[in-house]
């Protein structure tokens, strides 16, 4: 992980086989030592997984990535090190932006194995329990997000519709889970319309919402001359094919004969 990824968390500390990096703000040490290594139950469980557990304690949510087979220890690094430097970069890129606010990396958490593979790894970020996830009448809402989303060359290929949070006292979307995001040398529009596949699929978004939808991020976006014909069809098409989700620093874009067919036309 690059050093400045951790730039904000200045407790140092090393644990029961663990280092973490935490904000001066998150008190609650011993409680989370307690849960990562079994000795205690959180008070809820958000998702259970064989590799992944998200978990609330006191004002914090908790995501405890823990690597067995093979497969996954060969790959671990690609959990939490890289959702805290994806973290800080959405940071950097969306701001102070009106409607939409990151909760706060409180800290990180690792166990080495050995040279670059983890035993297990880990997040702690801020609980915002005034939030639901986002439904299918608040869709609209998103538009300023993708639009933004393009505009500062933001990639994220598994950008799931319940990752994204509302807060419905501020009207404020809460995107949460950053993993997999690159940051690109320039807006690109093969990207948007990938990462809007992933999201209205995931959301399992009725044909004509999702057809509206999209006319909707494509007027936000002036300069993108895109025909929104050829957009949709696109985005029926990606939802049959397979694009990894995990791209981090090596981004895959649309198929050559898919990205043909949508361009058909215009002098890109």
């Amino acid at each position: 992980m690059k050093d400045d990824s951790l730039e904000n968390l200045t407790v140092r500390l090393e644990r029961n086989g663990f280092r973490l990096a935490l904000s001066p703000e998150f008190k609650a040490v011993e409680n989370l030592l307690a849960l990562l290594t079994g000795r205690a139950l959180p008070e809820r469980y958000f998702r259970q997984g064989r590799r992944r557990n998200v978990m609330l304690s006191g004002q914090a949510v908790i995501k405890f990535y823990d690597f067995h087979n093979l497969s996954d220890l060969l790959h671990s690094g690609r959990y939490a090190p890289r959702e805290v430097e994806c973290y800080h970069d959405y940071v950097k890129a969306f701001g102070e932006l009106e409607g939409v606010r990151l909760p706060r990396l409180f800290g990180y958490f690792e166990k080495r194995l050995f040279g670059p593979f983890y035993r297990s790894n880990g997040l702690l970020s801020e609980y915002m329990p005034d939030t639901h996830e986002l439904t299918l009448a608040e869709l609209t809402r998103t538009v300023p997000l993708f639009a933004h989303l393009y505009r500062q060359c933001i990639y994220h290929p598994d950008m799931q519709f319940k990752n994204v949070l509302f807060h419905p006292t501020s009207n404020t979307l809460v995107p949460i889970d950053y993993m997999g995001c690159n940051i690109l040398p320039q807006p690109n529009w093969e990207a948007l319309l990938i990462i809007l596949a992933r999201f209205l699929r995931t959301g399992k978004v009725p044909e004509d919402q999702a057809r509206a939808f999209l006319n909707d991020v494509l007027a936000a976006l002036p300069e993108l001359h895109l025909s929104p014909d050829r957009a949709w069809n696109c985005i029926q098409k990606l939802h049959h094919i397979t694009i990894t989700t995990h791209q981090y620093r090596h981004p895959i874009f649309l198929p050559e004969e898919l990205r043909k067919e949508v361009l058909r036309g215009h002098d890109y």
